[in-house]
């Protein structure tokens, strides 16, 4: 028994169980291998964070730099639509038949201080013998039917352009919509019941330019022609008056021949696609309310190669060699 004994003190005490000699080392790398996912994770963000506070603070001359420096990319080649006629919505520009206003232009005081009154005054018209009046644009078409230019109330309103118009940028053609404050026609009375004026040929002779001051220049007018129009579909006579633009040179011509050929004076003014038109448009009163009839006075503008005095002298010597006579008037009734 001692030699069994001395047997197992001489090979030393060994325990029941022993870890294995691996799992110290498997252990110690999945420590370290959680430290680097966590240092990585670390540095992820903190680098988003940093790129964000520096996209933040980034100069607009850094952006500029950046986007210049950019790569071009290459878009593919566009392929042209079918030709059609675009919609009534789009504009073509004006071309450059007319310069732009002169620097030293100012406008006078009293313009001035009606634009400071009321932002919607477009400018002030002048013709004839008659006193100026200020022309409004607006976004509907009855306010200024019973408010002045300066929007008090008054049942004569006052001069406004059709809010289907676009004045900044200007539209080919500006429609201008006034009373008749004259249930005569006899051209005395105020809004544009003076525009009655130029059915009379000595009248229109002697008075032919229309002047429209504006805040950014001065623009004379020249009539091309003088007719009365039926504004109610499905009477006879009718014609659309509203066309602010045109999409081809037959569209120009379509709306100003209509006019040009009644006209109660055949006027030696001719009118391109690259003029700029003005229309007066108030009401005759004929005693009838089936019936919107309209006297137009269609302007265009002078050109940059045209004066007053040119365009004075061709109207006038056209009426004392051709003798025109005003067509007849009707019978007006008072309403």
């Amino acid at each position: 028994m001692e030699n069994n004994r001395n047997q197992a003190s001489g090979r030393g005490y060994q325990p029941r169980f022993l870890a294995p000699e691996s799992k110290p080392k498997k252990t110690r790398r999945a420590a370290l291998s959680i430290l680097l996912c966590v240092l990585a994770v670390a540095v992820l963000v903190g680098g988003t964070v940093f790129g964000i506070k520096l996209l933040k603070n980034r100069t607009p001359q850094e952006e500029l730099s950046a986007t210049e420096a950019a790569p071009e990319t290459t878009e593919a080649p566009e392929t042209e639509p079918p030709e059609t006629e675009p919609p009534e919505t789009e504009r073509m520009p004006l071309p450059l038949r007319y310069h732009p206003a002169k620097k030293e232009y100012e406008p006078d005081e009293s313009l001035l201080y009606a634009l400071s009154v009321n932002p919607e005054i477009l400018g002030r018209i002048s013709y004839g013998d008659v006193d100026p009046q200020y022309i409004v644009y607006t976004s509907n078409n009855s306010y200024y039917l019973s408010h002045d230019a300066f929007g008090n109330w008054d049942s004569e309103g006052a001069a406004f352009v059709d809010c289907r118009c676009s004045v900044h940028p200007r539209d080919t053609n500006l429609l201008v919509h006034g009373h008749n404050m004259n249930v005569a026609n006899s051209g005395y009375g105020k809004a544009f019941a003076t525009l009655f004026r130029f059915r009379n040929k000595d009248y229109l002779g002697q008075y032919p330019i229309f002047k429209l001051e504006t805040a950014e220049d001065v623009q004379y007018y020249v009539p091309y022609a003088l007719p009365q129009v039926e504004t109610c579909p499905g009477m006879p006579g009718y014609y659309p008056i509203v066309q602010t633009n045109f999409y081809s040179d037959e569209a120009f011509y379509n709306y100003t021949g209509f006019f040009k050929n009644n006209s109660l004076f055949k006027l030696p003014v001719d009118v391109e696609p690259s003029d700029q038109l003005l229309t007066f448009s108030t009401c005759i009163n004929d005693g009838s309310s089936a019936t919107e009839l309209r006297l137009l006075v269609c302007l265009r503008r002078l050109r940059d190669d045209e004066t007053v005095e040119d365009m004075e002298a061709l109207i006038q010597t056209a009426f004392g060699v051709r003798q025109l006579e005003l067509l007849p008037e009707a019978q007006f009734l008072d309403q």
